[in-house]
C-alpha cells in the first residue's frame, strides 16, 4: 500500500494531479504514491480507496479553480461523493492532510464545505501565491511530504568536510543497492572515519529510504533489545505496552516488510550480546538494508566487508591548509615535504590528525611532529591543558552520552566562564567534539571512544578529582534538570530527550547508593510523564524492575516510598510477570509503615495500589473496600490541605487514579452504569489537571461502558478517545486499547478470536462510531461472537 494519497476531482484538476503524481513518484518511488487511476479493476472502488487510505501517512488534496463550485453543486443531491468520503476518512483517522492549491485563489472557505470536512481547510497546506508557478507549488509540497513520510533519528554530526571519502561512499552505496548484500560493514582502525562515512551515506541517501535509524555504541554499550525498542519508538511501530520480546520482534519485522528502511549500527564490536544481534540482523526481512561500522570484520551471513584506510596525501594537504599549518607562501617542495611528514606520522588517520593539528596550533614553532600512536598524542595534549580543562575531561567518562555545557559545568564544579574556556580549549585540541542541536539553543559535547578510554584511566588515578565526587554531582544535577524540564505538558520534554542516557546513568548511580533511594524514586516519579510522552515506556519498565529487584534488601523504615513510583509503571511490572505475591507483600509492608508514621497520602496510594492487585486476582470485594478507604483518605487530604509528605503525590491525581480503579472493578463485574459514574469523576479531575495521558485511558473506558449501556454519547466518546491518544502521539495505541477493552468486557481475550476477521470487525466498528449509525449493530454482532452466542 502507498504512503502518499492524492485526492482530486477529475473535472477540476485531472491533468495537474497526474503531473503532481509523476513528480512525487520520481521523488518517493512508484509504489509509495497513490492516485485513483491505479485502482485494480477487479476491486470495488470504495474498498480499494479504503485500503490505500488505511496505509497512507499523508493525503494531498488537489484544489483547482472549479473545486469549490463542484462540491457546492453536489451537496444538495446527497449522493455518494468519493472526494468527500476520502477527506472525511482522513480527518477521522488523523491522517496528515496537505491542501494543495494548483490555481490562484481557489481555496474554499469553511462555510463553503460540508460540515463533516470543514476542518481540513485549517490544515497547513501549500497555497499558490502571487507569481507562483505550478512547479513552485510542487517543490514546496515535496519538502512538506518528505518531512512527514521520512522518519529518521540521524544525530547531528561533527565531521571535517575536508575528509573526502567519495570513492568509498560510492562503493558502499552501490553495495546497499545490490539485493545480494543486505548487510554492509565498514571496518577499520579507531579514528579512521567510519562513523563519519556512515553518517554521510545515510544523510545523502535519505531519499532512497522511507525509514532510517542510527544506533551507536560509542558512548553506551547496546544490546539487541535496545535496538529493537528504539526501532519501535522512532518508527512508531504499534505494539502493546505489555508485549513480550517475540511479539515486538514480529511487529518490527512486519513493519519492515512494508517500508524500505536503512538501519545503521555504529561501533558494532561493542554490542554486548553479539550472537543474538547477529541472528537478529540476519533475520530482518527485505527490503531492509543494514550498514555497520566496526573496528573488526563482522562475521555475518550475506554481508560485504569494506576496509576503510587512512586519508590520501591530497586530503592531508587540504587538511594542513585548513589548519594553517601550511599556506600559500610555502614553496611546492616544502608543502610536499610537510604533507609526507604528516601522512607518515599519522597514517592518514583523521582523529590523530585532528589531535596533532590542535597541538600544532597552540605550540606554534615549538611543535615538533613525531611519529606516535594516539595515546602518546593524548599524553602530550594533557600536558598543555589548564586545570579547568583537565577537570572537564575527567568529567566526561562518567557521562554515558553527549552532554550540554550546563551539565558539564555543574558536575565538574566550574563557573560558567571557567567551563566555557575549558571546553573551548578541549575542542580546539580535538579532545572533545561539539555540535549544536537545532532548534535548541544548546551545544552538546562528546568524547571520541579512544579519548574516553584515556580520560577514564586518568580519572582512576584520582589526582585532581575523585569519581565518587563527580558521580554525586552528576546525580544532583540530573535530579534538578528533570524537575526543571518535565513541566509544561510536554513542551520542554525534548530537552530531556537530549540527556536521557545520562539521566538513566544518574538513576543507576542512585540505585547503587542506599542513601539516595528517596531521591531516585522522586526522580523516576517525576520522569514518568516524559517517558510515556516520547514512547520510552520500556525504559521505565526496566528502571522500575531494577528498583523492584533491589527493594528486598532496602531499609524497611524507608520502604514507604516504593509505591510512589507512577502507578502505570507499577502496573506494567505486574502485567509483565502476572505474579502478585511479592509486590503485594511489599505494598502491605509499605502500608504498615505509612500508617505507623502517619504518611496519609502514602497510605491512600498504598491502598489504591493494593486494590489494583486485588482486582487482578479477581478479589472484587477486597479491591472495592481498599478503594473506598483510599477515596476517604483523598477526601480528607482535600479538607485538611495535607502536604504531599515524602510521596510527592498530588491528592487530585491520586483520587483520579482511585476512581479509575473503582471503575475497573465495576466494569469487571459487568456493572457498567456504576463504572461509568466513576470514570466520569475521573475524567473531571483529569480535565482540571490538563492531563492528556490520564484522559486518554479514561475516555477509552467511558466508551466501553457507553457501548454496553447503548448510550447515545458513544460516537462522541469514541471520537474523543482517538483524538486524546493522537494528542499524545499514540493514535494506533488508542485503537488497540479500545480493542482490548472491548474484548475484556465481553469475556474474551484477543487470543480467543480468529485473526483478522473478528478483530477487523471491531476495529471497523470503533472507526465507524464517528458519524455512523450502524456501528452499534456491528459491535452487537461482535459481542455475540465473543460470548459464543
Amino acid at each position: 500500500m502507498s504512503l502518499i494519497f492524492i485526492n482530486y476531482r477529475h473535472e477540476d484538476s485531472k491533468e495537474r494531479s497526474e503531473q503532481l503524481a509523476e513528480k512525487l513518484k520520481q521523488r518517493f518511488g512508484q509504489s509509495d504514491v497513490f492516485i485513483d487511476e491505479d485502482i485494480p479493476g477487479a476491486t470495488g472502488i470504495s474498498e480499494s480507496i479504503k485500503q490505500h487510505l488505511e496505509s497512507c501517512e499523508v493525503m494531498i488534496i488537489v484544489i483547482g479553480k472549479d473545486w469549490k463550485r463542484i462540491i457546492q453543486e453536489r451537496q444538495p443531491d446527497q449522493e455518494f461523493d468519493p472526494v468527500v468520503f476520502e477527506i472525511e476518512y482522513a480527518l477521522t483517522h488523523k491522517v496528515q492532510i496537505l491542501p494543495c492549491e494548483v490555481d490562484h485563489k481557489s481555496l474554499p472557505k469553511p462555510e463553503d464545505l460540508p460540515p463533516k470536512i470543514r476542518d481540513f481547510i485549517d490544515k497547513k497546506g501549500v497555497p499558490m501565491g502571487k507569481g507562483d508557478t505550478f512547479d513552485d507549488v510542487v517543490r514546496r509540497l515535496i519538502d512538506q511530504v518528505a518531512g512527514i513520510v521520512n522518519k529518521d533519528n540521524l544525530p547531528e554530526f561533527v565531521a571535517d568536510k575536508i575528509v573526502t571519502r567519495d570513492k568509498e561512499s560510492r562503493e558502499v552505496i552501490e553495495l546497499l543497492a545490490n539485493d545480494k548484500f543486505p548487510i554492509v560493514v565498514i571496518y577499520g582502525d579507531a579514528g579512521i572515519g567510519k562513523s563519519a562515512l556512515a553518517h554521510m551515506i545515510a544523510s545523502e541517501g535519505l531519499d532512497r529510504y522511507r525509514r532510517v535509524i542510527w544506533m551507536s555504541s560509542k558512548d553506551k554499550k547496546l544490546s539487541t533489545d535496545d535496538i529493537l525498542n528504539e526501532l519501535v519508538r522512532i518508527w512508531g511501530v504499534s505494539v502493546a505496552k505489555s508485549a513480550q520480546r517475540a511479539e515486538i520482534l514480529q511487529a518490527v519485522k512486519s513493519y519492515l516488510q512494508r517500508h524500505k528502511a536503512l538501519l545503521i549500527i555504529d561501533n558494532f564490536e561493542t554490542i554486548i550480546d553479539d550472537e543474538k544481534i547477529c541472528k537478529f540482523l540476519e533475520e530482518l526481512p527485505n527490503p531492509t538494508k543494514i550498514l555497520i561500522t566496526s573496528r573488526v570484520k563482522a562475521e555475518l551471513q550475506n554481508a560485504q566487508n569494506i576496509l576503510l584506510q587512512g586519508m590520501s596525501k591530497t586530503a592531508v594537504e587540504e587538511w594542513l591548509h585548513k589548519y594553517n599549518i601550511v599556506n600559500s607562501s610555502w614553496s611546492k617542495t616544502d608543502v610536499e615535504r610537510e604533507v609526507n611528514n604528516w601522512h607518515d606520522a599519522t597514517g592518514g588517520n583523521p582523529h590523530l590528525l585532528k589531535l596533532l593539528s590542535g597541538q600544532a596550533q597552540l605550540r606554534g614553532k615549538d611543535f615538533k611532529l613525531v611519529k606516535m600512536q594516539i595515546p602518546g598524542v593524548l599524553d602530550a595534549s594533557w600536558g598543555i591543558l589548564t586545570e579547568d580543562a583537565r577537570k572537564i575531561l575527567l568529567t566526561m567518562p562518567i557521562l554515558s552520552a553527549p552532554a550540554c555545557q550546563e551539565a558539564i559545568g555543574y558536575i565538574s564544579g566550574l563557573s560558567e566562564s571557567e567551563v566555557i574556556a575549558g571546553l573551548k580549549l578541549l575542542v580546539r585540541l580535538g579532545l572533545l567534539d561539539s555540535y549544536k542541536i537545532s532548534p535548541f539553543p544548546l551545544e552538546m559535547f562528546s568524547l571520541h571512544p579512544t579519548t574516553r578510554d584515556y580520560a577514564g584511566r586518568k580519572l582512576k588515578g584520582g589526582s585532581i578529582v575523585s569519581r565518587e565526587f563527580l558521580c554525586r554531582r552528576m546525580f544532583d544535577f540530573y535530579c534538578g534538570y528533570v524537575e526543571k524540564y518535565q513541566r509544561g505538558d510536554g513542551d520542554n520534554f525534548e530537552y530531556l530527550t537530549l540527556e536521557i542516557e545520562n539521566i538513566k546513568t544518574a538513576i543507576d548511580y542512585g540505585l547503587s547508593e542506599k542513601n539516595q533511594w528517596e531521591q531516585v524514586l522522586k526522580l523516576l516519579f517525576t520522569l514518568s510523564d516524559f517517558l510515556d510522552h516520547l514512547g520510552y515506556w520500556q525504559e521505565r519498565v526496566v528502571l522500575c524492575k531494577k528498583i523492584m529487584n533491589e527493594v528486598k534488601n532496602y531499609d524497611n523504615t524507608k520502604i514507604v516510598n516504593w509505591f510512589t513510583i507512577y502507578h502505570y509503571a507499577w502496573t506494567l511490572i505486574l502485567q509483565s510477570k502476572r505474579t502478585y505475591n511479592t509486590p503485594r507483600k511489599v505494598l502491605e509492608k509499605a502500608l504498615e509503615k505509612a500508617e505507623e508514621q502517619s504518611f496519609r497520602l502514602s497510605t491512600a496510594m498504598a491502598k489504591r495500589n493494593l486494590a489494583v492487585i486485588a482486582l487482578e486476582e479477581n478479589e472484587y470485594d477486597e479491591a472495592d473496600t481498599l478503594c473506598e478507604d483510599s477515596i476517604a483518605f483523598w477526601d480528607q487530604a482535600k479538607t485538611e490541605e495535607w502536604l504531599s509528605d515524602l510521596s510527592g503525590i498530588d491528592y487530585r491525581r491520586g483520587k483520579a487514579l482511585t476512581f479509575g480503579t473503582r471503575g475497573n472493578i465495576w466494569q469487571k463485574r459487568g456493572k457498567y452504569g456504576k463504572a461509568y459514574r466513576y470514570y466520569e469523576m475521573q475524567k473531571e479531575i483529569y480535565d482540571k489537571l490538563n492531563d492528556p495521558h490520564g484522559l486518554s485511558v479514561t475516555l477509552a473506558n467511558l466508551t466501553v461502558c457507553a457501548f454496553h449501556r447503548e448510550l447515545p454519547e458513544i460516537s462522541q466518546l469514541c471520537e474523543q478517545t482517538l483524538e486524546a491518544f493522537n494528542d499524545i502521539g499514540r493514535r494506533e495505541d488508542g485503537r488497540n486499547y479500545l480493542w482490548s477493552l472491548f474484548l475484556r468486557s465481553t469475556g474474551k481475550s484477543s487470543q480467543g478470536l480468529s485473526f483478522p476477521a473478528e478483530r477487523r470487525i471491531l476495529l471497523d466498528a470503533t472507526e465507524r462510531y464517528i458519524g455512523n449509525e450502524t456501528a452499534l449493530d456491528i459491535c452487537a454482532e461482535l459481542t455475540k461472537l465473543t460470548r459464543g452466542k
